[in-house]
């Protein structure tokens, strides 16, 4: 039984040419196939063949031939059309003339073997196609010139007409969204998808802005290929949308203009707003500092610093100045309300002073610290400022605690908790005496309070006297 169903494929497949044979086949026809598919015939021999009860042998059916125009017998070097429906054939050809056959068929878009057979079942011709042959929904047929199968421009009836059919295609390969102007990089492919090899293309780029404006033009290249070419390129151009345009010119007879034509739309993104989610702090300049880019104890100093509050829910922005140990300033605050806001900012800082000499002199750090984010400068702070330490505040060890009501208690706590972004740009009043001890104020009362009962005597005696 195998062996018979290989015989039969081989006998099948294998062409018996008895001067019969296929010449041209629309397969696929642009649009819809229904009833619209044809194949030619063709009688090279010498002598005329009768093909009255042959077959057309597709999809494994054979299909009878009946005709319609002229009569069964082909002669030496007539052409003849197979129809799937002569009627829409004629409509679609109304000059030809030739002898016309009716079958029913349906001619698969990618390819299969077809057959003639004789009326005793003997396979005269067969053929297998495929789309990669050309004539693939493109209103081009596949036919035969010099014993090669080419697409061919419909002829039915006729000689088969060649005309170095072609079909090449343009891509434009890119992403979409570039980070920044270092990023946006863009290429051009051009491929062939049929006919012949060694054409020379011409290949067109340029970059317009949203406006329909070329900012960037390449010239005309043309190059001799045989399949395919990438050419890329690095535009560096700057934040903004732009369409990139790519067009191939063949010098062959291109089947499809369609696809000699690509443009696509791409942005690149500003490199200060690529991650506009992402909350920032940054300190950009210190002031205030001496030729040698020092600092010293009880100095005020000037940070500007730029806060940027992306999407995050924090809203404080702090700064003060630090060593790995402890803290050497009251720490600054201000607030960013709005998400995707920025400001710069430049606020006074003051290093406290080291009377006592418990700070060592060395290496500090100034921090500013916002929306989960921090920045750093490294500063050196020693001495300090002269003179400083002459007009000390009184502390608590100079004086006595006085005795307050809870009122009076309350609002030097008010007094010393209040730290504000604007209190704290004072720098310290180191020669004014914060607070005294109610026995400190009575002494400085007294000369007061005796020069007043003595003016108040001295009137008493003197209206008495009256």
């Amino acid at each position: 039984m195998k062996g018979l169903m290989f015989f039969a494929v081989f006998f099948l497949l294998v062409c018996s040419s008895y001067g019969l044979k296929f010449n041209e086949i629309m397969y696929d026809v642009v649009g819809s196939d229904d009833d619209r598919e044809w194949l030619e015939i063709y009688n090279e021999n010498n002598s005329s063949i009768n093909i009255q009860s042959w077959k057309f042998f597709e999809d494994g059916t054979n299909h009878n031939i009946v005709s319609v125009l002229g009569d069964y017998m082909l002669n030496s070097e007539e052409y003849a059309v197979v129809a799937e429906d002569p009627l829409v054939f004629l409509a679609n050809y109304p000059n030809y003339t030739e002898t016309l056959f009716d079958s029913t068929f349906s001619l698969s878009n990618t390819g299969e073997t077809i057959a003639l057979k004789n009326k005793t079942g003997q396979v005269q011709d067969n053929f297998t196609y495929s789309f990669i042959m050309g004539g693939n929904e493109n209103g081009y047929s596949i036919g035969l010139r010099n014993d090669i199968w080419k697409e061919t421009f419909p002829s039915p009836g006729k000689e088969n007409i060649v005309s170095n059919i072609c079909d090449w295609s343009v891509l434009i390969i890119s992403g979409l969204i570039f980070e920044d102007k270092y990023d946006f990089s863009w290429k051009v492919k051009t491929q062939r998808l049929i006919g012949e090899q060694n054409i020379i293309i011409t290949i067109k780029r340029e970059i317009q802005d949203i406006y329909g404006n070329v900012v960037r033009s390449y010239a005309d290249a043309n190059h001799n290929l045989s399949n395919s070419e990438t050419l890329s390129y690095d535009p560096n151009l700057n934040q903004g949308t732009y369409l990139l345009k790519a067009e191939i010119v063949p010098s062959c007879n291109d089947s499809n203009k369609d696809n000699n034509v690509l443009q696509k739309l791409v942005a690149v993104k500003d490199t200060a707003s690529s991650n506009i989610e992402d909350s920032s702090v940054k300190i950009e300049q210190i002031y205030d500092l001496g030729k040698d880019k020092k600092a010293e104890f009880g100095q005020l100093i000037r940070v500007k610093i730029k806060a940027y509050r992306g999407d995050s829910t924090k809203q404080v922005v702090s700064l003060w100045i630090e060593s790995s140990k402890e803290k050497i300033s009251k720490v600054l605050s201000f607030k960013l309300l709005e998400k995707y806001s920025e400001q710069d900012l430049t606020l006074p800082v003051q290093i406290f002073p080291n009377c006592d000499n418990k700070l060592k002199s060395g290496d500090y750090k100034i921090i500013v610290e916002g929306f989960g984010e921090e920045d750093s400068r490294d500063i050196e702070v020693y001495n300090n400022i002269e003179s400083i330490c002459g007009k000390q505040i009184r502390t608590k060890e100079e004086v006595k605690e006085p005795k307050t009501s809870s009122k009076n208690t309350d609002s030097v706590k008010d007094a010393a908790s209040s730290e504000t972004l604007f209190n704290s740009a004072k720098p310290y009043a180191l020669s004014t005496v914060v607070f005294e001890s109610s026995q400190r104020k009575a002494e400085e009362l007294v000369p007061y309070f005796i020069g007043t009962i003595m003016t108040l005597t001295t009137l008493f005696l003197l209206f008495s006297r009256t």
